[in-house]
Parts: C-alpha cells; sequence; structure tokens
C-alpha cells in the first residue's frame, strides 16, 4: 500500500471471518504480524456496504433488490427510493454452499416482500 501511496487504509471482513470459531484470533494475529485493524461487518453492516456500492451506480430503478451472493453468506436488500428498507444476512454452513445459499436467497426474497 506504501507503494501506491495510500494514506487511509481501511480493512474489513465478512462472513469468512464471521463464521469460523478463532476469528478474534485470527484479526488479532493480522494486527500482530501485519499491523493492520481488521473491522469485522456485521451481516447488516455487509448488507449496507453491499447496497452502497450499487446504489450511486447506473441503477436503472429507486426500487428493487440486491443480491450480494458470496463465498460465505448471502445478503438481501430491499430498497425504495434508493433507500434500504429491509435486508437479511444469512451465513452458508455447507462446504459447496453457492447453489443452497442461492435457494435460501429466494426464500429470503419472498420473506422481505411479504
Amino acid at each position: 500500500m506504501d507503494l501506491a501511496n495510500v494514506k487511509t487504509k481501511y480493512v474489513f471482513a465478512t462472513a469468512s471471518l464471521r463464521k469460523i470459531d478463532n476469528c478474534t484470533e485470527v484479526i488479532a494475529t493480522v494486527k500482530n504480524k501485519v499491523g493492520l485493524d481488521i473491522h469485522l461487518l456485521s451481516g447488516e453492516q455487509e448488507a449496507k456496504a453491499s447496497f452502497n456500492s450499487v446504489k450511486d451506480t447506473e441503477l436503472t430503478t429507486d426500487d428493487g433488490i440486491v443480491i450480494d451472493l458470496g463465498g460465505g453468506s448471502c445478503e438481501v436488500i430491499n430498497f425504495i427510493n434508493k433507500t434500504v428498507i429491509t435486508s437479511e444476512s444469512m451465513l452458508s454452513v455447507h462446504t459447496h454452499a453457492t447453489a443452497i445459499m442461492l435457494v435460501d436467497c429466494f426464500r429470503m426474497i419472498r420473506k422481505l416482500m411479504q
């Protein structure tokens, strides 16, 4: 980061650390060995970050749903007038979870749309 002249660093982790038993130990080890503070985002914070990453792009609608399907979690964000109304986050408990999480994401969408 020094070579790129990065002045402000914000390091965060999502489901990859939220779902492991030794999360606190991993964060402490990174701090001690690399000198970086890792901010662990909650599922809700991750959902908001996902939404904020797309809301100011060429989003073609003011109302809708954003789905962030990652390797360890799925966030579903329902928005109206480019404002988050509801959001849900689900951690994967399966090793090969993408297809299973996708099905569960659609279940969350149905729940949010009721």
